[in-house]
């Protein structure tokens, strides 16, 4: 039993006690160690500066978002506790990626009316709902007045002298706008509902389009993790290409956003209103759809593609999904004066040196983070009809079944690789931690307890 870890009576089956782990690991993360209070009270008398601490931060929201996706009164309750000690703790954002805690929380909401118009109390559960709008909104605000860049990507650490644009931002800032777009329609006293809507989806289609224009590698048809735009005109590409839970952050937004479009039926408006801010600005706020290579719902058939042909015989994928050779560092740059001249003439893109050596990853472990991130971004757009139903319903049963050897009885999800330690420093360290259990669970409970996607 894991440290800290109190018995539970009986756990029926693995993903009801993934549930219940997920749950104590939220818990847990509000719980200051006396070692950490010692430490910062240290701190304090040397006249140090203490981090603040934010409840809101991505692994709280993923694990969050797996509660959500659970559902059961025990995961709403638990969700619930945890927005009444962020706001008992002032309520502060601190960083972008707190994002992801917003989209965890409209998933809730949903939850809520379902869960009540179940027993005809559907009263209640708008009242129960409508409690976290403001938490929501607080969300929305932030992410929207959050600092960008010229071409209107959301910097992922402002204030720190870079304007570096992550997979991480990109796809968790994306995967709560589209989220918050739908809501909209839900809870709107202002009856505003299609504008804000749209606005929300324009932001998210922007923070997609730019990150792959920027961050693809076009000999393998992956991500970076990172790009810059430099003062200079240069374009820096950082990180590893294909690393697996970038590809799953990115594809959470995308898939989200495409899901989103199609189910407001507000797909054309969104993209003419993007065109249309576009043809009005000398430097577009998105890069225009023609220079992409396709739509949105196209770019996700694309990047599913070219995921999915990495998974592994166990149905899991490799924590990176290409083996990279490189003799110094992690970083290749792009010259472009002015930046977008590197999108529209390829030609003048000049690869630094040393150039990539790509080769599949076959020998690489797996990682249960990035695997159920996938499956739950793969998962939703089959369910939406964007992905083909009889092609990746095999697929994504073959990862269940993977993900399912990854969990003890008790329901701990093992198999995730630690936390990223800067650009290419990945430590080799496989265990549970949030970012695993949170999208295992959010995958498992997706697919139905029978294990068929289509639940």
């Amino acid at each position: 039993m894991k440290k800290n870890q109190q018995a539970d009576p009986v756990v029926p089956d693995k993903i009801t006690g993934a549930a219940r782990e997920a749950a104590r690991e939220l818990a847990d993360s509000r719980r200051i160690r006396i070692m950490q209070e010692m430490k910062d009270l240290a701190r304090r008398t040397l006249g140090r500066k203490i981090a603040e601490k934010d409840l809101f931060f991505w692994p709280c929201g993923i694990l969050c978002l797996g509660l959500a996706e659970d559902g059961s009164p025990e995961s709403i309750a638990a969700i619930r506790e945890h927005v009444s000690a962020f706001k008992k703790n002032g309520a502060k954002l601190l960083y972008p990626d707190d994002a992801l805690m917003g989209a965890a929380l409209v998933r809730t909401q949903d939850q809520l009316i379902r869960a009540a118009a179940m027993k005809d109390q559907e009263r209640e559960g708008i009242r129960q709902a409508y409690e976290l709008s403001l938490t929501v909104d607080l969300v929305y605000r932030m992410v929207t007045e959050t600092e960008r860049d010229e071409l209107g990507s959301i910097l992922y650490r402002p204030g720190r002298g870079h304007a570096e644009i992550l997979a991480d931002g990109a796809g968790m800032t994306a995967l709560f706008l589209a989220k918050y777009a739908e809501s909209r329609f839900f809870f709107d006293p202002d009856h505003s509902s299609e504008e804000t809507a749209v606005a929300a989806l324009e932001l998210a289609i922007t923070q997609l389009y730019n990150f792959s224009s920027f961050a693809e590698d076009e000999a393998s048809g992956l991500l970076w993790h990172c790009y810059e735009a430099k003062p200079d005109g240069a374009l820096v590409r950082k990180g590893l290409i294909g690393w697996g839970r970038a590809m799953g952050w990115y594809l959470m937004g995308l898939s989200a956003v495409v899901c989103a479009m199609e189910a407001l039926g507000l797909k054309e408006e969104a993209e003419a209103a993007e065109a249309a801010e576009g043809a009005e600005k000398e430097q577009s706020a998105a890069p225009a759809e023609e220079e992409q290579g396709g739509t949105l719902a196209e770019l996700l058939q694309k990047y599913m593609e070219a995921v999915f042909s990495h998974q592994r015989e166990d149905g899991l994928f490799p924590w990176c999904l290409t083996d990279l050779t490189q003799a110094d560092g992690v970083f290749s740059s792009v010259t472009a004066d002015p930046l977008r001249s590197a999108l529209k003439d390829p030609e003048r893109r000049e690869e630094g040196d040393p150039a990539q050596e790509i080769r599949p990853a076959a020998g690489l472990q797996a990682d249960t983070s990035a695997s159920a991130m996938i499956g739950w971004a793969a998962l939703k757009a089959m369910q939406a009809g964007l992905l083909d139903a009889e092609l990746y319903k095999a697929r994504l049963e073959r990862l269940r079944e993977g993900l399912m050897q990854q969990i003890s009885p008790e329901g701990v999800v093992s198999g995730a690789l630690a936390e990223c330690d800067g650009f290419g420093l990945h430590p080799q360290k496989f265990g549970n931690y949030p970012w695993g259990q949170g999208a295992a669970l959010a995958f498992l409970k997706s697919t139905g307890t029978a294990g068929d996607p289509e639940t």
